[in-house]
Order: C-alpha cells, then sequence, then structure tokens
C-alpha cells in the first residue's frame, strides 16, 4: 500500500538567524524524530528577527491565504487574532485528549485565555528577580536576600537600606534602575505594595489606586529623594563606554533581571523581589510575560497538535525554554530543571528566583497585554508616565491621567 504523504508544518521563528534559531531547528527536528511512522514534519523557517514584524508577518500570511502553522508570541496581544480567525482555539483539543491545563501555571495559561477558552501553549517563561553583586554584599557585610517569596523579612524598607549601604557614587551605587522586564507606564510598580494596574474581571483600571501611587512614588524616590539609584550622568560614567544593563558592570549591589547572560568577571546571585503589600497577602513583586505557540488556520491542524502535545512533556517542552533564553518553565511539575540546570552552566549562577517568583507573580499588564487596543495604550501611557518621573506632574495627578487612557483607550466601546 502507498504510504500517505507527511503532514508539512512550517513554524515561523522570531529570529532570522543565529543561535535561537539553531536551538529552536534542532527541538524540533528531534520531534520530527520521535514520529516513527514520519507523518509529521515541522520545518522551522527564519523570521523577520523582531516581535513586531513576526506578528505582521503571521496575520499578512493567513490574510494571503498561506497560513503558517505555528507561530510564538513572544509581542503580547492576540484577541484581534482570535477575533479575526487568524489564530484556532486549543480548548477543544485539550477537553478531547483529556490534557489538563493545570498542568501549566495557571498565570501562563491565563495570559492566553478569554474566559474558559484557550487561544495559545505556552512554552516559557520571561520572570522578575533581583539580581545582586555578592562581592559588592561581602564588602558592605550585607546578608544575601532571600530566593522565596514568602519570606516577609525582604521588605521594601529593608530594601532601601541595602541600596543605601551599597551606593558609592560616583564609584559604585546600590541600584541600577531597572525596575521590571515589563514596565509600561509604571504598571509593574504597584505590584510590591499589593495592586497592580488593572482589573480584567471588572474591565477597569487599578492606576488610580493606594497601592499603585505608593508604588509608583518609592521607584522614584530611590532616584530623586533617596538617590541610591544613578542619575543618567552617573550612570554613563559607571558604564565607561560599555553597553547594555548596568549591572553588568560590576559596579551595581542591585538590579531587576529577567534574561540570562554569559558568565560575569565578578560572583552575583539571584533573589526574590522584595515586597510591602498589606499584611497577610501574598508576594506579588515584579511580573511574568509568558511566551507561547499560536495555531495557524492550516488544514494540518491535527498534526500542529501532534507537536504542541509533544511539548506538553517536560522533557521536551522543558528545552524549548531555552531557546528563549529563560530559565523558567510553564510546565510547573519538572518543566524547569533543564532550563535551570543550563542556566546554572552558562553563568555559574542558580536561578531558582524565577521558578519562585513565577509561581507568585501576576502576568505583566495583569491582563491588558491581551486586547489589541493594548499598544495604542501603551503609547498613549509614555508621555505622562516621562513627565511624572521627570518632576512635572504629581503621582496623584499621573495616576488620574493614567486610569483615565486605560479606561477609555483599552477596550472598543459598545453602543
Amino acid at each position: 500500500p502507498q504510504t500517505a504523504a507527511p503532514a508539512r508544518l512550517v513554524y515561523m521563528s522570531p529570529a532570522a538567524s543565529g543561535g535561537r534559531l539553531d536551538l529552536e531547528a534542532q527541538v524540533l527536528k528531534d520531534f520530527n524524530q520521535s514520529r516513527p511512522k514520519g507523518d509529521v514534519v515541522v520545518d522551522v523557517a527564519a523570521g523577520p528577527g523582531g516581535w513586531g514584524g513576526l506578528r505582521e508577518k503571521f496575520i499578512v500570511s493567513a490574510a494571503g491565504g498561506q497560513p503558517v502553522a505555528i507561530v510564538q508570541n513572544g509581542w503580547g496581544g492576540w484577541m484581534d487574532l482570535a477575533e479575526g480567525g487568524s489564530i484556532v482555539e486549543l480548548t477543544p483539543y485539550f477537553k478531547r485528549d483529556r490534557i489538563d491545563p493545570r498542568i501549566f501555571l495557571s498565570e501562563a495559561i491565563n495570559e492566553y485565555s478569554d474566559g474558559a477558552k484557550i487561544w495559545a501553549l505556552p512554552t516559557s517563561l520571561s520572570v522578575d528577580a533581583i539580581a545582586y553583586n555578592i562581592d559588592l554584599f561581602d564588602k558592605a557585610g550585607l546578608k544575601p536576600p532571600p530566593i522565596d517569596p514568602n519570606d516577609k523579612t525582604w521588605t521594601m524598607e529593608k530594601f532601601l537600606e541595602y541600596a543605601r549601604l551599597l551606593t558609592k557614587l560616583p564609584d559604585q551605587v546600590g541600584f541600577g534602575g531597572s525596575i521590571a522586564g515589563d514596565n509600561s507606564g509604571g504598571m509593574t510598580e504597584g505590584t510590591h505594595f499589593g495592586q497592580g494596574p488593572w482589573d480584567d474581571a471588572k474591565k477597569q483600571s487599578q492606576f488610580n489606586t493606594e497601592g499603585m501611587r505608593k508604588g509608583l512614588q518609592y521607584w522614584l524616590d530611590l532616584l530623586v529623594k533617596h538617590h541610591v539609584q544613578p542619575m543618567s550622568d552617573e550612570a554613563a560614567a559607571l558604564r565607561g563606554g560599555m553597553s547594555g544593563n548596568l549591572f553588568l558592570t560590576g559596579k551595581v549591589g542591585m538590579q531587576v533581571f529577567y534574561s540570562q547572560t554569559d558568565r560575569l568577571p565578578f560572583r552575583w546571585g539571584l533573589a526574590t523581589l522584595p515586597y510591602s503589600g498589606p499584611p497577610g497577602s501574598k508576594n506579588i513583586s515584579g511580573r511574568i510575560f509568558a511566551h507561547a505557540l499560536h495555531m495557524g488556520q492550516v488544514k494540518e491542524k491535527e498534526a500542529v497538535w501532534e507537536v504542541f502535545k509533544w511539548l506538553t512533556k517536560p522533557e521536551n517542552g522543558g528545552r524549548f525554554v531555552i531557546t528563549a533564553g529563560h530559565a523558567t518553565s510553564p510546565i510547573i511539575k519538572g518543566g524547569s530543571d533543564i532550563a535551570q540546570k543550563a542556566h546554572l552552566d552558562r553563568t555559574g549562577v542558580d536561578a531558582r528566583a524565577y521558578v519562585q517568583v513565577a509561581q507568585h507573580a501576576k502576568i505583566a499588564g495583569w491582563g491588558m497585554e491581551k486586547y489589541a487596543n493594548w499598544p495604542k495604550v501603551d503609547q498613549e501611557l509614555r508621555t505622562p508616565y516621562t513627565d511624572f518621573r521627570a518632576g512635572k506632574m504629581s503621582v496623584g495627578e499621573y495616576t488620574e491621567r493614567a486610569a483615565r487612557i486605560v479606561n477609555e483607550q483599552l477596550l472598543p466601546k459598545t453602543r
């Protein structure tokens, strides 16, 4: 009997070339080889080299009648893709094959859900944690900050105390200035005091709340009032011509970190984020962002689902995490093991703090980023937020303005 031709699928990478593309190709080659009958073959296609371009290319391909089978979402918003019909809802596949979505962190699933409908398969997590310079801590006689977010001693007050003791300008600074991996309009700053920027159930901004005001003022005070963060000219002097994250200079005591790096010429570690929320509340400082795979509107949907099912296994999905440069998987049980070891091998640093924070923090924007209008809102928040940080606007004025922008522009108006 004649053997049926294999279902050939295209995975469009965000990378145009280089290490990421090679790593993705290797993982998906192993998927191809896992099919004994060769019935499903995934080809990796180079992308445009950026998330915005990848999103656009995916949409244009679908509109032109040549949809891409699999695309990785690292840009955020997707609800317009679901409404426009260019991606496939995955809920029926989960239910039919009895794959419990609870194998993933709930926040990772929530990021790509609309009510009970799931629209993507989470693959890796960008997570905020505190990188700290062990050499500088030892010189200052400071105890390393904890890894466990449940440690109640690691407060915003303690963070400020440490930052003061580590600041010796112009040669050294306590805090490098990065507040979060995604902090549009200061939306992550209130999380350290128990408050996020958005209530997705009520579809209402939470910018104009006491927790957000407290957070925004705290992070501004680090720069202006306490001066434990360098001004722009001081940061330039500390860099000495070096580019990239200021922490890499070895002259910064603490910095928010959310990605891998190579080995550094000084000792450093990763800790959880400080928290001073309401008494008894859970540490929700920072944010996570889940990268995920969308299924395009191709004829070979069942074949695409076979790829997705393969990636729900920790030994497979855990490897895909490394392609994104992350150290944390959305798969709860065993998913992060491979990426954690890779981080330790590459940097010499234990990355358990990322996994711990991921179990506590909410998704970036607390649900705002999935909406089609988010890029517009993001743009509208930039000028007033810059004015607030420059002292041209009070925290009360800014939060009122930010709440109005979000409430008026994020969701389409219905008559």
